[in-house]
C-alpha cells in the first residue's frame, strides 16, 4: 500500500490517497481501465468527490451521502 498526495486534475484541490496492487482510495485513475468512462481529456487522477459528483456515476452507484 502507497499513500500519495497530489492535485486532483478536475478540482485542483489537495487530495492524499491510498494506491494498492487491487485499487485505490480517495481518488480515481481515470486515463484508462475502469474509471476512464468518468475521466475527460487530460485528466489522470480525480478525486473521489469529483468523481462522485457527476451524473453518470450516480445513475449506477447512487449518491454518495
Amino acid at each position: 500500500m502507497t499513500t500519495i498526495s497530489f492535485d486532483c486534475d478536475r478540482c485542483k484541490q489537495p487530495v492524499t490517497g491510498l494506491h494498492t496492487d487491487s485499487g485505490t482510495g480517495g481518488f480515481y485513475h481515470v486515463s484508462s481501465g475502469t474509471w476512464a468512462k468518468y475521466g475527460r481529456e487530460g485528466e489522470h487522477f480525480v478525486c473521489d468527490a469529483c468523481v462522485q459528483s457527476m451524473p453518470e456515476y450516480q445513475a449506477i452507484y447512487g449518491v454518495k451521502s
